[in-house]
């Protein structure tokens, strides 16, 4: 009996039917892809579906995609939000990550960029989840018992007094 692999779902919000048409002919296999060409679609998928990472057209007619993204943050918090832009300026960059885009996707597509940023993208998450079950097994000082504590203390306090000798001499 094979298992069937789960793809990333990709939510593609543009409104311009070639973008969606270069994911799909370039990254079919590798994704799951859903279009959404406005913002009912894109907040209604968000909102009914799990979706892994979002791709945002900056030149969506009538959208501004800076409120749409920070729209987008707030209903759903992890989810990494990717805006395809030609605009460079360090003051645009910088209010799109206000609004909560995770990083940019130059307008020139390329399936290695892409690769690459979702690459870095889940690579981080499995850090911040591995951190999150480590932490999850560490026992909370209140849980440990007196023998510990004294033991600890005792296995501490050693090198200090040892130093402190020292230094009278």
């Amino acid at each position: 009996m094979t298992k069937k692999l789960k793809l990333p779902t990709l939510l593609i919000i543009s409104d311009n039917p070639s973008i969606g048409q270069w994911f799909k002919k370039n990254l079919s296999g590798r994704f799951y892809f859903i279009e959404a060409p406005d913002r009912r679609t894109a907040l209604e998928t968000v909102r009914t579906v799990s979706i892994d990472y979002i791709v945002l057209d900056s030149l969506l007619e009538e959208i501004d995609p800076l409120e749409l993204s920070s729209e987008l943050r707030q209903m759903s918090f992890a989810v990494p939000i990717f805006l395809i832009t030609g605009r460079l300026k360090k003051s645009f960059r910088s209010a799109a990550n206000r609004a909560g885009v995770t990083d940019f996707l130059n307008d020139q597509l390329s399936v290695e960029e892409i690769e690459a940023r979702t690459a870095v993208v889940c690579k981080s998450a499995a850090t911040r989840n591995k951190t999150a079950d480590l932490s999850r097994q560490i026992k909370p000082a209140a849980e440990t018992s007196e023998s510990d504590f004294l033991k600890n203390r005792v296995l501490s306090d050693k090198p200090i007094a040892g130093f402190k000798k020292k230094k009278d001499r």
